[in-house]
């Protein structure tokens, strides 16, 4: 990214006026809201010390255009002067660009029997070369044998800017070239990308694994009735207890109930659509989640 290019992410920093009864109530509301924006890509959600009182919240979208749609919306204006009647303030990072796409990364194993260490780091040096001419290169890591007498594989850490840069470089003639003249002792790898965010949920790695904007769609479905019934039904319980713990035991709550029973069954009920076999499915389930979306506002807005 260049100094004359938009930015596709900011910072908006948040004080609230000491750990306040009310700030993980906001910031679950907020977080729902910036969700459903067209070109949401994540936010980032982080208290800056232990008395949670300065808040990081860093909004991400897949491009400009959304981000700047984002921050001029009247639901964020709206909850941002909801924070301030609160007793917040809040103000953006006018000098942080946070444009760096999360890299994607790739772990190599290789067996490298004892005594051919030297060897294998010569070769791992010229590997490293290689690779850090290819576009995207963020950096590799090496690990040696977890601990001594351990089966000697050795980890290795390979990181890019983008899925298709990982994919150029690891389909190249010259890593192809490098793999043949590898030391028949340690020509046996073993490879696995790393999953996405949401991959424990979802079924597939990399191109086998559904679109991030579908898994981020499906977890909204499963997460907002959760954050709502815990705010209608538990949180007037919890009042009694110190701000942190009762927010620690309704987050505990929450994620316990989307990751083992929630999410399983929402992906086996949407599988047809996570991975559709045509167009028409895609278009069916996507208005039936606006549906079910729908359904689960009017709903909790009854209780």
């Amino acid at each position: 990214m260049t100094g004359a290019e938009p930015s596709r992410a900011r910072l908006l920093l948040l004080r609230w006026p000491g750990p306040h009864p009310e700030a993980a109530d906001w910031h679950a509301r907020f977080a729902t809201a910036i969700a459903t924006a067209p070109g949401f890509r994540a936010i980032e959600i982080e208290a800056e010390d232990d008395r949670a009182a300065q808040w990081r919240i860093l909004e991400r979208f897949d491009d400009a255009a959304g981000l700047a749609a984002w921050r001029g919306a009247a639901t964020r204006r709206a909850l941002l002067a909801e924070a301030v009647d609160r007793g917040a303030s809040h103000q953006d990072d006018p000098a942080a660009q946070h444009d760096r796409d999360e890299p994607v990364t790739e772990v190599v194993a290789t067996h490298v029997p004892p005594g051919q260490e030297a060897r294998f780091h010569a070769w791992c040096a010229e590997i490293q070369a290689a690779q850090g001419r290819f576009a995207g290169y963020r950096g590799t890591s090496i690990h040696a044998p977890a601990e001594a007498g351990a089966a000697p594989w050795w980890t290795t850490t390979i990181r890019f800017g983008t899925a298709p840069q990982l994919d150029a470089w690891l389909a190249s003639p010259e890593r192809a070239a490098l793999l043949r003249r590898a030391d028949r002792g340690f020509r046996s790898f073993r490879q696995r990308r790393l999953p996405d965010s949401f991959a424990a949920w979802f079924p597939g790695f990399g191109e086998d694994a559904p679109p991030l904007w579908k898994q981020a769609a499906l977890v909204l479905l499963v997460l907002y009735p959760v954050v709502m019934l815990e705010m209608r039904f538990l949180s007037p319980r919890l009042a009694a207890l110190p701000p942190a713990l009762a927010t620690f035991l309704g987050n505990a709550l929450s994620v316990g109930l989307v990751t083992w029973p929630l999410m399983p069954i929402a992906v086996a009920a949407m599988g047809w659509w996570l991975h559709p076999r045509d167009r028409r499915a895609e278009l069916l389930g996507l208005l039936l989640l606006l549906l079910l979306y729908a359904g689960a506002i009017l709903l909790l807005a009854r209780l």
